[in-house]
């Protein structure tokens, strides 16, 4: 028996902190483990709220997909509006971070929405 795979049309995105690995060394190993248990479960929440499901989570990446295996109305929408979502999220995450004595964090988020 074949494996039936056909083309779609998704919406990925793929976003990450910005320098991690220089600010992962001035940390101490419970401030970073802190920042990124902290981190990665709102913005996971983040992808999930807007229908998103969250592929791959590479170190501080996560790699996120809209449209597959199950069809999402207007994935290309919901994925910008994660991705707006994300930023807006970042910004409470900053004040938590600042209050424990951290530096506030800068994303990268890049999106891109075709056949696979």
């Amino acid at each position: 028996s074949r494996l039936h795979v056909g083309e779609r049309n998704v919406s990925i995105m793929f976003s990450d902190i910005a320098d991690f690995t220089n600010l992962c060394e001035s940390w101490s190993k419970q401030n970073f483990v802190f920042v990124i248990t902290r981190y990665l479960s709102v913005m996971t929440q983040v992808v999930e709220m807007y229908d998103g499901i969250v592929g791959e989570i590479l170190g501080d990446g996560i790699l996120a997909f809209w449209n597959t295996p199950d069809d999402v109305d207007d994935h290309p929408s919901r994925a910008c509006s994660a991705a707006l979502a994300q930023q807006k999220a970042l910004e409470l995450l900053n004040q938590q971070f600042e209050v424990a004595g951290l530096q506030r964090l800068k994303i990268r988020i890049g999106i891109h929405t075709g056949p696979v």
